[in-house]
């Protein structure tokens, strides 16, 4: 089995999201040379979840023909629900983990995207 995580390199644009423009933008960027060589279909989930441990998730598929196409864009819009909005409680957490996983399939989202977590305003 191969692991494809190292066919991909997953970068979130903003890491600070704001109620005005509750959405988050992911860049997939696939491997030129890995592509050339391997030829396979592959989809990149994506889960957001925040800190009591609702989820939304979204995923960008490559496929096999697109040999020239090596970037995708995952744009997945934030509950508003999941924004502070009355600033007395002192417990919110306005962090919200970002995990993914790599597959020739959509397979649920495991690993989680080190150093990439987004932060709600």
């Amino acid at each position: 089995m191969q692991n494809l995580y190292c066919a991909v390199a997953v970068k979130v644009v903003q890491s600070k999201i704001s109620i005005e423009k509750p959405f988050v933008d992911i860049v997939v960027y696939r491997d030129h040379s890995w592509t050339n060589t391997f030829r396979k279909e592959l989809c990149i989930s994506i889960k957001f979840q925040n800190i009591n441990g609702s989820t939304v998730t979204n995923s960008c598929m490559f496929k096999e023909k697109d040999t020239f196409v090596n970037t995708c864009l995952i744009r997945q819009d934030i509950p508003f629900s999941w924004f502070e909005v009355n600033k007395k409680d002192k417990k919110f957490s306005n962090a919200v983990k970002i995990l993914y996983s790599v597959g020739n399939s959509c397979l649920p989202p495991q690993k989680l995207l080190e150093d990439n977590e987004i932060f709600l305003q």
